[in-house]
Order: structure tokens, then C-alpha cells, then sequence
């Protein structure tokens, strides 16, 4: 698992959106996006692991999403060609500091992710983002 989130780490994409140039402040937030094969038979584990972050880690998965500075985590499930696979989406204020942040975690909670993600998926993949835009930002241009 510690190869996974090394990865991350060194080939995270992130993008820090600033319309019509300027600053970057810190309101905005950055991206993330994975794409990872689900192993074979996995499926059904995938879905508990996932829903079992929703309902009985739940009150640990929002203390995580503190100390790490995590906005949001959404999971989707694409079959393709008779495999499956899990796109893993996540903003944060920082994602490298997330990261490093969950790398290090002691919460039963992220050990279980950790272990889940080693468990049930393979060939981890960052997606390149190409856009990523706020309502925040909007907000500021229509001021």
C-alpha cells in the first residue's frame, strides 16, 4: 500500500484554478482523481469498503477529513470491456499535505482505507486534470 500512496504522492495532479490571472488564495482548493482497477471478484468488497466509510467510520472518515484538510471524497464504479474499476475523486485545500497527512494516520479508519485500497484494487492510475473551477471563484467575478 505504502508503493500506492508514494505514487500519489509523487505524481499527484492538482490544479490551482485563478481566473483572469493573479494570486492564488487560499479558498480555492485542488484536485485529485484516480482510477484503479478493481481485482477480479472485488466488486461487492469495493461497495462494503465504500459504504462502510459512510456508516461506521463515519464519525473517524470526518475527523480524518479535518486533520488532512479534505473537502470531498466521491467514488464511482466503471465496468469497462467485463472489468470494473473505481474512479476516486478528492478535493482538498492541499492535496500534497492530504496526502501526507493520511500517509501518516493513525485512525483505525484511513488503516482500514489504506488496507481496502491495497486489498481490492490495482493498477493505480492520477488522472491529468485539465479543469477545475469553483462557484467560490464565480462569486468573486460577479462581485
Amino acid at each position: 500500500m505504502s508503493n500506492f500512496i508514494s505514487q500519489m504522492l509523487v505524481l499527484f495532479c492538482c490544479i490551482k484554478f485563478s481566473l483572469f490571472g493573479g494570486e492564488m488564495s487560499n479558498e480555492y482548493s485542488q484536485v485529485m482523481c484516480t482510477y484503479s482497477k478493481i481485482k477480479e471478484g472485488c466488486l461487492d468488497n469495493v461497495k462494503q469498503w465504500l459504504k462502510s466509510l459512510e456508516n461506521e467510520h463515519r464519525d473517524e472518515l470526518l475527523q480524518s477529513f479535518l486533520n488532512e484538510g479534505v473537502l470531498l471524497e466521491s467514488a464511482f464504479i466503471r465496468e469497462k470491456d467485463g472489468s470494473f474499476y473505481l474512479v476516486y475523486f478528492m478535493r482538498a485545500h492541499d492535496i500534497d499535505r492530504a496526502m501526507t497527512v493520511f500517509r501518516d494516520s493513525t485512525l483505525s479508519s484511513d488503516a482500514f482505507h489504506k488496507q481496502c485500497w491495497k486489498q481490492f484494487t490495482e493498477q493505480h492510475e492520477v488522472l491529468t486534470p485539465i479543469f477545475h473551477a469553483e462557484s467560490k471563484a464565480m462569486e468573486t467575478i460577479s462581485n
